[in-house]
C-alpha cells in the first residue's frame, strides 16, 4: 500500500464525516479511557486531559519501529514511533525507513558523548524513561525535522497491528502525547491494504 498524501486525504474525510456525531462511547475509544486501565494510564498528566482534544486534529502518518510486550498485559504494548510534521513524510511515509535504519545505528554504539544524542539514545534503550516529541539530531535526522515518541497501544484497537506505517494523532501545539486511531475509524481501503501487510 502506497501511504502518500492522497490516502492521507481520504483517512482523514472519511474521519471528519464520522465526527461529527461521535457519541460519548467513541470519545472514550478514541482517547483510551473506554476500560479501567485506559482511565488510570497517565491520569494525573496534563497531556491525558488534552487527548479531547487531540482528537479532533488531522490524522497523519507515523513509523512504528520498535515494540516491547508487556509482561504483565500482553494486549497492552510499549511502542516507539518516528513522527515528523512535514509534507516530505506525508507525500510518502515509507521515507521513515531511512530515519529508522540511521537510529538502529546509533542503539549499536557503546558510548554516546554528545548531550541530544545522549538523551535519545537512553530513551531508547531504557524502557523506564518515557519519550516525548524527542527531537533526533545530526546526523541521524537526515537533514529532516524528525521526533521519537513512545506510545503504549492495545492491541484490540488496532487490527492485526505491525511494525511500519501506521495512522496516528499527533499535534505538538495541542499534546506531547501521540495516540493511535482505533481501526474502526479508519476506512475499509485503508483496512484491507494494512491487512494483506500484516500478511506478507
Amino acid at each position: 500500500m502506497k501511504y502518500d498524501l492522497d490516502l492521507l486525504n481520504l483517512i482523514n474525510e472519511h474521519y471528519d464525516k464520522q465526527k461529527v456525531s461521535f457519541s460519548k462511547l467513541d470519545e472514550k475509544t478514541l482517547t483510551g479511557k473506554d476500560s479501567f486501565k485506559g482511565k488510570t494510564q497517565g491520569f494525573l498528566t496534563l497531556d491525558y486531559h488534552r487527548r479531547n482534544k487531540l482528537i479532533k486534529s488531522p490524522l497523519t502518518y507515523a513509523y512504528t519501529f520498535r515494540e516491547i510486550q508487556n509482561k504483565e498485559d500482553e494486549d497492552l504494548v510499549l511502542t516507539y514511533v518516528l513522527y515528523s510534521p512535514e509534507r516530505y513524510f506525508k507525500e510518502d511515509a515509507s521515507r521513515y525507513k531511512d530515519i529508522a535504519f540511521k537510529l538502529n545505528e546509533l542503539l549499536t554504539l557503546k558510548k554516546v558523548k554528545d548531550k541530544k544524542l545522549r538523551n535519545l539514545y537512553l530513551c531508547l534503550t531504557r524502557n523506564d524513561i518515557e519519550a516525548k516529541y524527542i527531537e533526533i539530531s545530526e546526523p541521524y535526522n537526515l537533514n529532516h525535522l524528525v521526533f521519537v515518541s513512545s506510545v503504549y497501544l492495545r492491541k484490540d484497537g488496532v487490527h492485526n497491528f505491525h511494525l511500519g506505517v501506521n495512522v496516528v494523532f499527533a499535534s505538538l501545539d495541542i499534546s506531547k502525547e501521540i495516540l493511535y486511531v482505533p481501526f474502526k475509524y479508519l476506512p475499509e481501503d485503508y483496512k484491507k491494504g494494512y491487512e494483506e501487510e500484516y500478511k506478507k
